[in-house]
């Protein structure tokens, strides 16, 4: 038996041997393909795996990247907001609809922005929450100033874009300087009461700022319904880990200021 067994494979080995030749020659009736069948066939499969594993990839990319949020809607579709019909338009990287004004030559959202992203949170009582709340449907979101503070910040829609500090001055000149732009901003409702004093404004040119109060880095939420805050895309020129915001307080009064990055304040964006 075991003298056997080393003749049969040679004689197997010189099989094999011959065929191999013999396809190599110019014989045209040799079907090569019958002796490389399996190997080609393996590696047909694993080619059509890779391909369609590929595929695969491609079609999950393509169909999270295809969704149309905005299909069907027209740029510019009026909305009622606060007793006015504003145009819209759609951010496209999530749906929503915004309002939008032109005060000068500058185009503003006439809404806080309300994009769930990393470093933007919704108010919730006395705190602020990840989640989405009734305040965040309101308000619109409250983003930290390390995601908002920063004119390389893409945290405002495809063809809009964070406002600088120098931008949001032009915007309070143009409305008569800082003592009356306020009150021209500030929206005819929802604004409380300070003593006998009613904080409403007269919300002149449709910017409809609202009262959506700020947070701070220990997700604490104060003065919503008495004053208002944004960030700029000015950073402090000595520290990077500050940025300017501007604010409308209760009075009406427009200031601007510097704040560390770990606050959390409202976001309007310009269009380009």
């Amino acid at each position: 038996m075991n003298n056997t067994k080393p003749l049969y494979l040679a004689a197997s080995l010189l099989f094999a041997l011959t065929f191999i030749f013999s396809c190599s020659s110019d014989d045209g009736d040799c079907d090569c393909e019958k002796l490389s069948g399996n190997s080609a066939n393996s590696s047909s499969s694993s080619s059509s795996f890779t391909q369609s594993s590929s595929s695969s990839s491609s079609f999950a990319q393509s169909s999270s990247s295809s969704v149309n949020w905005c299909e069907g809607f027209v740029n510019g579709t009026p909305r009622e907001h606060y007793g006015e019909l504003k145009p819209q338009f759609c951010d496209e990287r999530d749906g929503k609809k915004y309002v939008y004004v032109t005060i000068g030559e500058q185009t503003w959202m006439a809404e806080n922005l309300n994009y769930v992203t990393y470093g933007g949170k919704c108010g919730d009582g006395l705190y602020i929450s990840n989640a989405n709340t009734p305040t965040c449907d309101t308000y619109g979101r409250l983003y930290e100033g390390n995601v908002a503070a920063s004119r390389y910040s893409d945290l405002c829609p495809p063809g809009w874009y964070m406002p600088s500090l120098t931008e949001w001055e032009t915007l309070v000149e143009a409305l008569g300087g800082a003592s009356e732009a306020g009150f021209k901003l500030k929206t005819t409702s929802g604004w409380g009461i300070n003593g006998d004093i009613d904080q409403n404004g007269a919300d002149e040119y449709g910017f409809s700022a609202l009262p959506s109060g700020y947070a701070g880095p220990y997700d604490d939420f104060y003065e919503v319904g008495y004053s208002s805050y944004w960030w700029s895309s000015t950073a402090h020129p000595h520290d990077n880990y500050t940025g300017y915001y501007i604010e409308i307080g209760s009075w009406g009064t427009i200031s601007t200021a510097s704040r560390g990055k770990s606050m959390l304040y409202s976001v309007r964006c310009l269009r380009n």
